[in-house]
């Protein structure tokens, strides 16, 4: 049997008729609650999170028997990551609210959704040939400094070959947002969700 633990903001008033940007995010540790890209609450908590069939997921309101809390007003735009986001992360996708910025893969650059060695291959073919057609720049972006140039490829060699660390956040396992200011995009990445 499951224990439930509640969040409740001690600060970060709701301003009715103002979209926010809200997100909850648990590390194992720590059970995060975010308004606007601020941490507005959050408890310790250790434990995994466990799953129940028989128990419905909502989103804006409690189970149907429940009276307490009714939402009243619209949520768009939800997601539900394999992972805990970092702070900067949160901040960034509140700093976008007014539009969703493009998730990508980094390190995957020709659009099947993984990160493998023709990434690589069709990255140096449009650098060095001036051929192939790039899904994502983002992603073709592996080491993240903005540029895309060999640095890039050999970083994706370097992660699938090499044993080196990992590419930047948000990694080749998960996608995410581009957690630097530059002007490379990802207008065409379809993985995603």
């Amino acid at each position: 049997m499951g224990v439930t633990t509640t969040v409740i903001a001690a600060s970060g008033a709701l301003t009715e008729g103002e979209w926010i940007h809200a997100a909850a995010v648990y590390d194992g540790a720590t059970l995060s609650l975010y308004q606007d890209g601020v941490e507005v609450a959050s408890a310790q908590k250790t434990g995994n999170i466990t799953a129940n069939s028989s128990v419905a997921t909502w989103i804006g309101g409690n189970p149907p028997t429940a009276t307490t809390r009714p939402w009243n007003g619209a949520i768009a735009d939800v997601r539900i990551y394999g992972r805990s986001l970092s702070a900067e992360e949160i901040e960034l996708l509140a700093a976008f609210r007014s539009g969703s910025p493009t998730l990508f893969l980094p390190g995957e650059c020709h659009g099947d959704g993984t990160v493998d060695l023709s990434d690589a291959v069709i990255l140096l073919s449009a650098i060095l040939l001036g051929e192939g057609d790039l899904a994502c720049d983002d992603g073709c972006d592996a080491n993240d400094d903005g540029v895309l140039d060999l640095s890039d490829a050999i970083a994706t060699l370097g992660v699938l070959f090499l044993g080196h660390e990992a590419l930047p956040s948000p990694g080749t396992d998960d996608c995410g947002i581009d957690p630097t200011d530059d002007e490379l995009g990802c207008a065409t990445s379809t993985h995603c969700p």
